[in-house]
């Protein structure tokens, strides 16, 4: 792994989570950053008004409308 910092800029190569890095080049406007593990972090997004962020049945986070079920 190499690279140049110019301009407060990187010039190299994406970092690794293992390296202590994202793994991730880009990530989603106002997206909220999830981990995966040993993968690349990954985003979740809405541009939904009124959603918030929920686990699914699967256990996988999510943006829904809540329901007025029981909790």
């Amino acid at each position: 792994l190499s690279g140049v910092i110019t301009g407060a800029t990187w010039q190299g190569q994406t970092v690794g989570v293992a390296y202590g890095g994202t793994g991730a080049t880009s990530f989603t406007n106002n997206g909220v950053l999830l981990g995966q593990g040993a993968s690349a972090l990954a985003t979740a997004s809405s541009s939904t008004e009124g959603h918030v962020l929920t686990i699914n049945n699967s256990g996988v986070p999510t943006f829904s409308h809540l329901s007025g079920g029981t909790f």
